[in-house]
């Protein structure tokens, strides 16, 4: 027998050579962040398996196995891990942010935070995060809180791909595409999560300095690197319409299509191309995995255009 401690912030399933040893079903709401299960290992290879939400930052579920505890004679008290207090403070932040929607209440924590652990780089984010969400402080004070916060934990860990997307967003919400560029081109990572990140956001730099055919042709890579990234096809999507490139952006909605039953990507697709009975076919099918009429302005709006189109041509 061991423990099975897991750090996950959604709903999850978990198998321990294939029995099932959590279901979302039976866990407490709101559910808890950390979970202790108890699972029985055999000898030789064993396999855990995990299932997330669809689109989950699957980097951010820790996972570790523990040996049982020794017996009660030979037990010792642990000591007092450090890393617990910058984690309460932590928490405290999220609170705020979060359960009481007052960025005001988790200044103290946050202040704490930064003057005793100013190494902790994840505690440096949601410090950051809590100046930038503050609607108390003017936006000019919040960014400069933020910069210098994101500056600090990229000092202390130069690979932290978090900081570095954050700063260049900061950098991009101020017109300053070509510096968050220049600082997004100078990160070294080998994480494939953080790189895959980095590429998205400097494609939409590549974009915003007017780049397109580069950004239109490393969107394409992207995506299809990724096949089940649905930001990824979406952001090939926008270039390739930008790019007048009517292959690729009905090849990239038909693939939306099959990740989400719901995306009306292709029915706007074949209706900027002309192709109304098509688009009103796909909107059809799309209303019905909805369950829903929210299509109904659009179909109406398309039928007048199709109306129209085969009046001109009977002419």
């Amino acid at each position: 027998p061991r423990t099975l401690q897991l750090i996950w912030h959604g709903p999850l399933v978990v198998w321990a050579n294939g029995k099932r040893v959590l279901a979302p079903a039976a866990e407490p709401r709101p559910r808890p962040m950390a979970r202790s299960l108890p699972v029985t290992l055999r000898a030789g290879v064993n396999r855990l398996r995990f299932k997330v939400p669809v689109g989950a930052a699957i980097r951010w579920l820790h996972a570790r196995l523990m040996a049982p505890a020794p017996s009660a004679r030979r037990a010792r008290r642990a000591p007092a891990t450090p890393l617990y207090r910058p984690l309460a403070r932590v928490l405290r932040i999220q609170r705020a942010l979060y359960a009481h929607g007052l960025p005001d209440r988790g200044r103290v924590a946050a202040e704490a935070l930064v003057k005793s652990h100013p190494r902790f780089s994840w505690g440096l984010l949601w410090a950051a995060r809590l100046d930038l969400q503050d609607p108390l402080s003017p936006k000019t004070l919040s960014r400069n809180r933020a910069r210098a916060a994101y500056v600090a934990a990229r000092k202390w860990h130069p690979q932290a791909a978090r900081a570095v997307l954050q700063l260049a967003t900061l950098l991009r919400g101020q017109d300053k595409s070509k510096r968050a560029l220049q600082l997004l081109q100078s990160q070294r990572t080998v994480e494939p999560d953080a790189r895959r990140l980095l590429t998205y956001a400097r494609i939409q730099l590549y974009r915003d300095l007017r780049w397109t055919e580069l950004a239109a042709r490393q969107a394409a890579a992207l995506a299809k690197a990724h096949p089940r990234w649905t930001a990824a096809w979406r952001l090939h999507l926008t270039l390739a319409r930008e790019e007048h490139n009517a292959r690729a952006e009905v090849a990239a909605a038909t693939h939306l299509a099959k990740l989400d039953a719901r995306s009306v990507a292709r029915a706007k697709v074949w209706a900027r191309q002309g192709r109304f009975k098509d688009a009103l076919a796909e909107l059809r099918r799309v209303a019905r995995a909805l369950g829903v009429a929210r299509t109904r302005d659009l179909e109406a709006k398309w039928q007048r255009r199709a109306g129209r189109g085969g009046a001109g041509r009977r002419r």
